[in-house]
C-alpha cells in the first residue's frame, strides 16, 4: 500500500494542501508547531476514521471554518480513493465515491501503523490503550472482528443498564448472559492468536533492531479460559456469570468479560513496564509496532504504510541506522522530524507556515 496523492482543505493549520507523494521513505520536517504531525495525522485518519491525537473531530477543523476535508488517493492492488468530510456535527467517509455506512467498513482498506512519542508508555499505560492496539490489529487482519466486538459491546451495555434497575429481571439477565458468549469466544480466539504470532515476531525484531538480550514473552490476560470447543467455553462462562451475579448487582456493572482484557510483555520473566528502562520500553514498543507490520505483510501480502512521528530524535545513531534499514523493506514510510535529517535516498518535504514544500 502507498499514498499517491493527498489533498487537505481546512484541516488543522492547512487551508489547502495538494501534493503528490513518492514511494520509499518520506521525511516531513520543519519547526515545532509548523504542522508536521498534522500532515501524517490526516493520512492516519483516513485509515482508521479517527485521530491518533484527539477524540474530538471538531478540533481537526481549521479555526473559523465550518468543515474540513481529506482526500487521499492510494494504491492497493489498484488505484483507490478515500474522501473524508468533517463538520461540527460529524464526519462522512467515501471509498471510491461510495459512502460508507459504518466506520468499521474502513478496516483493511488502507492500513497505517503509527508510532508516536506517547507509545513509550504503551506497556505502562492503562489496559484500554493495549486493548485499542489489539482491536486495531485484529480488525485489520480478521474481517468479522469489528462486528463481533460491536455486537458484544451492545449486549454488555444492555446488561449493565439492567444491573442498574432496582428490580432485576432474572430471565432477561440470562438472555444477556447467553448473548455475550459467542462473540467473546471469537474475540478471545482472535486476540490470543494475534498475540502468539506477535510474540514470535517481536523476539526476532528485538534481536534485529536492538542490543537488548533476553527472551520476550507476551502474556494474554483474560477473565475466561479459551476452550477448544465453544460448548465448553459456554458452560464455563455461564458458571462464572452465575457466580458473579450478586457481585454484579451490587456493583451495577459486569465484573468479567473481554472489555477487561489486557496483555503484559516480559523480558526474561520480568515485566517490561516495571523493570525495563524508559529507553528499553521505547525500543520494545517500537519493535511491537514493527512486528505488527510484519504480520500484515505475511497475512495480506501487502505493506502497511508506516508513520513515525518524532521518533528519530529519541534514538541514538546506531538505532537510527538500524531503523532506517528496516524501514527500507516497506513500500512507503512517513517520518516527521524537527531537523532536515541526513538520510540517503529519502524524499524530503519541508513545512513552512502551513505550506508543504518538496525539497528534492
Amino acid at each position: 500500500m502507498r499514498v499517491n496523492h493527498l489533498n487537505l482543505i481546512n484541516f488543522r493549520n492547512y487551508q489547502k494542501v495538494n501534493i503528490d507523494i513518492d514511494n520509499g521513505i518520506n521525511l516531513i520536517y520543519g519547526d515545532n508547531a509548523s504542522g508536521k504531525t498534522n500532515l501524517v495525522e490526516a493520512i492516519s485518519f483516513v485509515s482508521l476514521g479517527k485521530s491518533f491525537r484527539t477524540n474530538d473531530d471538531s478540533k481537526l477543523i481549521m479555526h473559523q471554518n465550518e468543515n474540513a476535508r481529506i482526500e487521499l488517493e492510494y494504491f492497493s492492488k489498484k488505484k483507490n480513493y478515500l474522501d473524508v468530510i468533517l463538520t461540527k456535527e460529524g464526519k462522512t467517509v467515501y471509498h471510491n465515491d461510495i459512502k460508507l455506512e459504518r466506520l468499521s467498513e474502513l478496516n483493511g482498506l488502507f492500513i497505517t501503523i503509527t508510532f508516536t512519542p506517547e507509545d513509550v508508555l504503551l506497556f505502562k499505560d492503562s489496559p484500554s490503550v493495549r486493548r485499542k492496539f489489539l482491536n486495531i490489529a485484529c480488525s485489520n487482519l480478521y474481517r468479522g472482528y469489528i462486528k463481533q466486538l460491536s455486537d458484544y459491546k451492545n449486549v454488555l451495555k444492555q446488561r449493565n443498564a439492567l444491573l442498574k434497575d432496582e428490580i432485576i429481571d432474572e430471565r432477561l439477565l440470562e438472555i444477556f448472559n447467553d448473548g455475550m458468549i459467542d462473540n467473546q469466544y471469537q474475540i478471545i480466539s482472535c486476540r490470543y492468536q494475534i498475540l502468539k504470532r506477535l510474540e514470535e515476531k517481536l523476539n526476532l525484531m528485538v534481536k534485529k533492531f536492538t542490543n537488548i538480550n533476553g527472551m520476550i514473552k507476551v502474556k494474554y490476560q483474560c477473565d475466561f479460559d479459551l476452550y477448544d470447543s465453544i460448548a465448553d467455553f459456554r458452560k464455563n462462562v455461564l458458571d462464572i456469570y452465575n457466580q458473579d451475579k450478586e457481585q454484579d448487582i451490587k456493583r451495577k456493572a459486569t465484573s468479567r468479560g473481554v472489555h477487561h482484557d489486557d496483555f503484559t510483555v516480559y523480558l526474561d520473566s520480568k515485566e517490561v513496564a516495571d523493570f525495563a528502562s524508559q529507553g528499553q520500553n521505547r525500543l520494545i514498543a517500537l519493535c511491537l509496532k514493527l512486528s505488527y507490520g510484519e504480520l500484515i505483510k505475511e497475512q495480506i501480502n501487502e505493506n502497511p504504510v508506516i508513520i513515525l512521528d518524532d521518533v528519530l530524535s529519541e534514538l541514538d545513531n546506531q538505532h537510527q541506522k538500524k531503523l532506517i534499514d528496516i524501514l527500507t523493506e516497506y513500500e512507503q514510510v512517513f517520518i516527521t522530524s524537527a531537523e532536515d535529517e541526513n538520510i540517503e535516498g529519502i524524499n524530503k518535504y519541508q513545512i513552512i507556515d502551513g505550506t508543504v514544500l518538496r525539497r528534492n
